[in-house]
């Protein structure tokens, strides 16, 4: 029995070192289940099988085992470096052909910033280019507003109908252009413009419509148009503009549509496919939400929400402003500068201002904050 053992270990060392015999009898024992051997079976076996068998010894059985173990280990060690010699020779390819492994890089705070900056002043240029018109008038928010508060009975309709464009003509409405219409702004002076017809007015109502479709919801009968001027906010301040006032079946309230053929608007910047997505594509920055500035002065000053304190008080912040111009717009970065000592703070707003200095008087360039590239309504002051 011992004999057979020794055999077995021997003939397994020889299936190592490329014995066809040996080979045989080294798949056997690695791959049937042991069980005790007979001596009958050293018998079956060829005389030099049965030679080394009688003729071997412990020791010897030891050394073999060794030369296995060290048959093995090199076998991996060979495995290793040919895992490492693959690695390295694809890098160097890969290398080669122009491809560098790592993160892609991200753009510091302070050069997104900029990129978004420039980009607004480019999609500015193009809005301008693309409204066909020299007026000079530069709307900020809606064109669409209602002037009263919707009853009871009729708001629960009347309210989401009205931000999903579901209005309607009940009466015949002016089908002709407007003509020319005046803009008057806060200094006096006026500015001519086109004016739309009602007709054109209600296809913008619809157009421009804020909600999503209210399937719930009857439409706004228009029983009546004229056409009147009022108060709007512009990039040059608030300003009395041309515009359309309907009114409705129903109720007091009436709805308002600035008349303003081929309005200033731009279209803003996808966030990764929709407006707000992936947070990796988020833009950075702080939104300005007015401007103030002097006539013929260099100075502007922007509006915005900030935390409630200096930057000498703990969660305080002190904010500097930067400008971006070009010969249409001037796009305002805002950088907060808050204090360092940290703690618990409450998530608390205030308006807070930053003044900077343009490289030349505002004249009649449109102001954008840099998040998204808006408009926004600036103050002019002698």
């Amino acid at each position: 029995m011992v004999a057979a053992r020794l055999m077995t270990g021997y003939s397994f060392a020889g299936s190592l070192a490329g014995s066809d015999t040996r080979s045989a009898v080294a798949t056997s024992f690695l791959t049937r289940p042991w069980r005790r051997p007979d001596v009958r079976d050293c018998h079956a076996r060829s005389p030099d099988m049965q030679h080394r068998a009688v003729t071997l010894d412990p020791r010897s059985l030891a050394a073999d085992n060794r030369a296995v173990v060290r048959l093995i280990r090199g076998f991996l060690a060979l495995r290793a470096r040919l895992s490492v010699l693959v690695t390295v020779v694809l890098a160097v390819v890969l290398s080669g052909c122009g491809w560098t492994p790592g993160p892609p890089t991200r753009l510091s705070e302070s050069d997104k910033l900029q990129q978004q900056a420039q980009a607004a002043l480019t999609r500015w240029a193009d809005a301008v280019a693309a409204a066909r018109s020299d007026q000079g008038v530069v709307l900020v928010g809606d064109l669409t507003a209602q002037v009263g508060i919707w009853e009871p009975e009729a708001g629960s309709n009347n309210k989401p109908a009205l931000m999903a464009g579901l209005v309607e003509a009940a009466v015949s409405l002016p089908a002709a252009t407007g003509g020319e219409g005046e803009v008057q702004w806060q200094d006096g002076t006026t500015t001519s413009v086109p004016v739309v017809s009602a007709e054109q007015a209600v296809a913008g109502i619809r157009t421009d419509a804020r909600a999503e479709d209210c399937p719930d919801c009857g439409p706004l009968q228009i029983t009546g148009a004229r056409l009147t001027s009022g108060p709007a906010a512009t990039s040059r301040g608030s300003a009395i503009v041309p515009m359309w006032e309907f009114t409705l079946r129903g109720t007091a309230v009436t709805v308002t549509r600035i008349a303003i053929a081929d309005p200033v608007t731009v279209a803003l910047p996808p966030w990764n496919g929709v407006p707000w997505g992936n947070a990796e594509d988020a833009p950075a920055g702080i939104s300005i939400d007015s401007a103030t500035t002097t006539v013929g002065g260099r100075e502007l000053t922007a509006g915005f929400v900030g935390v409630p304190v200096s930057a000498d008080q703990v969660c305080g912040a002190d904010y500097t402003t930067e400008a971006v111009e070009s010969s249409l717009a001037v796009v305002v970065i805002v950088t907060a500068h808050p204090n360092g000592a940290g703690g618990a703070c409450d998530a608390v707003g205030a308006r807070r201002t930053a003044s900077v200095t343009l490289a030349s008087p505002l004249g009649e360039r449109t102001v954008l904050e840099v998040v998204m590239g808006r408009p926004v309504p600036v103050r002019l002051t002698p």
